[in-house]
Order: C-alpha cells, then sequence, then structure tokens
C-alpha cells in the first residue's frame, strides 16, 4: 500500500503537467522513453480517471481531462556518447546524422494521428540522474521535428554533486519496483 501510494504521488503532477494546469498548456504528444517507461505509461492509463486533473466543461459537470496521445522511443543514452567512458557533460555526445533525424521523423509521420509536426511534445523517462537519456531525446525530436516545442521530464529524479575530484556521488536511488532484481 505505501509504495502504491508513493507511486501515485508521483503520478499526479506528471498527468498535470502533461494536461496542463490552469493558466498552463498542455501537450498533444508524450513520448516514454523505451522500454523501462512502459510500465510507467500503463500505471497512467489504468490510474487516469483518478490522478487526471478536472476541470467543469460547459453545461457545468465536473469532466477528467483527457489524456494526449501517448507513444514510446527507443532513445538509449549510451548509443549517443562518442566514448562510452565520458558523460555527456565532458563533451561526449555525437550529434545527430540525417539518418539518425529521417528514422525518427519516419516513425512519427506515419499517420495524422502519429505526426509529431507542429506539436507541444514532452519526453519522459522513468527515471534520471545524469539527464543524458532526455538530453539525447530532446537534441534528437528538435532536430527531426523543428516546427514543434520539446520538453522533458522524469518520473524520478535522482540527485547527485560531484565532489572536488571530479567524481560524481549519487545518494540511494529510488528505483521502480519493475527495475529491481
Amino acid at each position: 500500500e505505501e509504495l502504491l501510494e508513493r507511486y501515485i504521488s508521483l503520478l499526479v503532477p506528471l498527468a498535470e503537467k502533461m494536461v496542463g494546469k490552469e493558466g498552463q498548456d498542455g501537450y498533444d504528444a508524450v513520448v516514454f522513453l523505451d522500454k523501462s517507461a512502459r510500465p510507467l505509461r500503463w500505471m497512467l492509463s489504468r490510474f487516469w480517471p483518478h490522478i487526471a486533473p478536472q476541470y467543469r466543461n460547459e453545461e457545468g459537470e465536473l469532466v477528467t481531462a483527457p489524456k494526449p496521445k501517448m507513444l514510446f522511443s527507443n532513445i538509449d543514452r549510451l548509443a549517443w556518447r562518442k566514448d562510452p567512458l565520458k558523460e555527456f557533460d565532458d563533451g561526449g555526445m555525437r550529434t545527430a546524422t540525417k539518418e539518425d533525424i529521417l528514422g525518427l521523423r519516419s516513425i512519427y509521420t506515419k499517420s495524422e494521428n502519429e505526426n509529431l509536426d507542429n506539436q507541444r511534445i514532452l519526453l519522459v523517462d522513468e527515471q534520471s540522474e545524469t539527464g543524458d537519456t532526455l538530453r539525447v531525446a530532446k537534441h534528437l525530436f528538435q532536430s527531426a521535428f523543428p516546427t514543434s516545442e520539446v520538453q522533458t521530464t522524469a518520473w524520478i529524479e535522482h540527485q547527485y554533486r560531484v565532489d572536488s575530484r571530479g567524481t560524481r556521488e549519487t545518494s540511494v536511488k529510488e528505483i521502480p519496483m519493475w527495475d529491481q532484481p
């Protein structure tokens, strides 16, 4: 029960961000980064009627905000490192090639329902420590869909600091149950 309550408490702000709160625009499309975010997307869909913002329609009835379209993209930071041992902050991220951009566009322009041109796009990673995966995803989506607004978020964000030797130190991580051994 405690774990379920914790997960729901993390879902509520994500749902609010997706549809927008008062005075904020929501997103047309939410792209979950595969494969770890698939369970997160399932939970959002399952609990949507209970966690999504509500508003009054023209007839004065209380209605639940509709879900934006939810898609997936398999982007992993490791494939984008120039040197597998260097973090992106050390200049280690490679630039998207024409093939990378055309490959992503081919996935999200197949149909009108999935077209991401001229959209507000939210990229969601299940968890983030350095932000490298979200940085790669944002770079790639902005390159592939230059007429769209692309933002990122993580369901769980881990904090870290860099010590005097330049070594990253992390605190205890909150790892979703589906990622635990």
